[in-house]
């Protein structure tokens, strides 16, 4: 009988004086049971440390054997399209095979990547971001993954594959020209605290026109009433053209980034 039916029965009978149906008593009596029955755990990995590293080896050496090194590891990482690519192994046993293998293969991927590079080696890839390089990051993109091959460094970020150099260039790859961002300085070392930042732009623009002046003479002019209009000493004044550079204040023109950091970085992949 239902439990909802079993309910019914055994209230009517409670309010009649009735005895409660067998079937009712049975129904719910089941159904508390399920209710206060735990749900089933997952045996831990860890109980079974002996056995999962010898099947595990077994299944390393027969998945190398069987896809080979480069295949085995791209159907993990996800470098080959098709439904392995997307595959998300979740509540396996710990001794199926399927699991096992894909355990073994995954520790040959780069560390921390999620978005390999094709046809580059995976263990020369590593995911890289903005705050592991600072003001040395060329991009708009936070992070991404940089891989090398041959001497050829790549840059992939959100499915996209770029050339940093021309190696890579050489291999087909498009130029990362256009997710170079302009250069932006830094904070300034040194500031002239007694003008306020405005004042001290205003004054680096003068100063850099001064110098547009092909004759010697007439920049010294031009940056000695510079000076005595802004009350600054010689000193002052090379204290906020310092600054004006460090900052690329205008009329300095914007420069892509460089991507030599990233670059070197690369390289050291190429040496794994």
């Amino acid at each position: 009988m239902p439990p909802r039916k079993a309910h019914i029965w055994y209230w009517n009978a409670i309010i009649h004086g009735m005895k409660t149906p067998i079937g009712a008593r049975k129904a719910i009596s089941q159904k508390n049971d399920d209710r206060r029955s735990p749900a089933p755990r997952v045996k831990s990995l860890s109980k079974n440390r002996a056995t999962n590293a010898r099947v595990s080896a077994d299944i390393g050496r027969t998945a190398k054997g069987a896809m080979g090194d480069e295949l085995a590891a791209g159907l993990v990482c996800g470098i080959l399209p098709g439904p392995a690519s997307d595959m998300t192994i979740r509540h396996q046993r710990p001794r199926s095979r399927l699991w096992l293998a894909a355990m073994f293969v995954s520790a040959a991927c780069g560390a921390g990547v999620t978005d390999p590079v094709p046809d580059f080696p995976v263990a020369q890839q590593r995911a890289v971001t903005r705050a592991q390089f600072g003001l040395d990051w060329p991009f708009d993109a936070a992070a991404g993954t940089l891989a090398c091959k041959e001497q050829a460094v790549a840059f992939r970020t959100n499915r996209e594959t770029y050339a940093i150099n021309e190696a890579a260039v050489n291999l087909g790859l498009r130029r990362v020209d256009g997710l170079v961002r302009l250069q932006r300085g830094g904070p300034p070392t040194n500031p002239l605290s007694k003008l306020r930042q405005e004042d001290r732009q205003r004054i680096f623009r003068q100063s850099m026109l001064c110098e547009k002046f092909l004759v010697p003479d007439s920049v010294a002019r031009c940056k000695t009433d510079l000076r005595d209009g802004s009350g600054l000493t010689v000193a002052e004044l090379t204290q906020i053209e310092v600054e004006g550079q460090e900052r690329r204040w205008p009329p300095l023109v914007l420069q892509p980034a460089s991507l030599d950091a990233l670059t070197r970085a690369g390289l050291k992949l190429c040496g794994r």
